[in-house]
């Protein structure tokens, strides 16, 4: 399972590296690859809602013939009827949790990872990880939470132990970090950060994710089937 869980990091910290290091950036690209590779499954899944809405009159149909004899044959009977039906369609019950069952690996797979950035998209040992933690003190008051997830550590490492984090990088064989380095979000040879433009273009993001996800509902509602509303 741990290299399940190394090579998602490999992809988040690679995307995160493209975009600058910046973290945030990193988990969209990796968000953004996951929906590209499960967009098949997800238009799969909703070619088979619109057959079920399509299908679920007739299949009432076939309920309401038998409604209020409950004796076995008659169930038995009833099933087989629906079962036929859903064999004549083409249309398989299980098929819409397909893309549900591909989805929850993937995201228990990601939570795992993103609470334990230090060992799987930085890379450190669990010694490392264990050297830094003792050099700061945070073992004594924090083993429960830390024996769980890495982040924290994240969470442990306040401004007040900046001055102290660079010794623990150097006992545990770490670069050290420049505290007085000005963030910059830069891509190749440019420097996005000192572009306007570029910070408004981002202001944009949750426009377009509501305009997105407006249409796509309104897609969806115009091809699904509504119950007592002529066809």
């Amino acid at each position: 399972m741990n290299a399940i869980y190394k090579f998602f990091g490999m992809i988040l910290s690679f995307f995160s590296d493209i975009t600058g290091g910046y973290y945030l950036f990193g988990l969209f690209l990796f968000a953004l690859l996951i929906k590209l590779i499960l967009l098949p499954f997800g238009i799969k899944q909703q070619k088979t809602s619109i057959k079920q809405a399509k299908m679920r009159p007739k299949e009432m149909a076939i309920r309401k013939k038998y409604k209020g004899r409950t004796d076995k044959v008659t169930q038995q009977k009833m099933q087989e009827e629906i079962t036929d039906l859903y064999t004549r369609e083409g249309y398989n019950p299980m098929a819409g949790c397909l893309p549900l069952l591909i989805q929850m690996p993937v995201i228990i797979i990601l939570y795992n990872v993103i609470i334990n950035p230090l060992k799987h998209i930085c890379g450190w040992t669990a010694e490392q990880i264990t050297t830094i933690a003792n050099h700061l003190g945070f073992l004594e008051n924090n083993v429960k939470a830390f024996a769980s997830r890495d982040i924290s550590l994240i969470e442990y490492l306040t401004p007040d132990r900046y001055p102290s984090i660079n010794e623990a990088l150097t006992a545990a064989g770490l670069e050290t970090v420049d505290f007085a380095e000005i963030p910059t979000f830069t891509m190749g040879a440019f420097d996005l950060s000192a572009q306007p433009a570029f910070w408004n273009l981002l202001l944009l993001v949750p426009v377009f994710t509501f305009v997105f996800q407006f249409a796509a509902s309104k897609i969806q509602r115009k091809f699904t089937f509504q119950p007592g509303i002529s066809q």
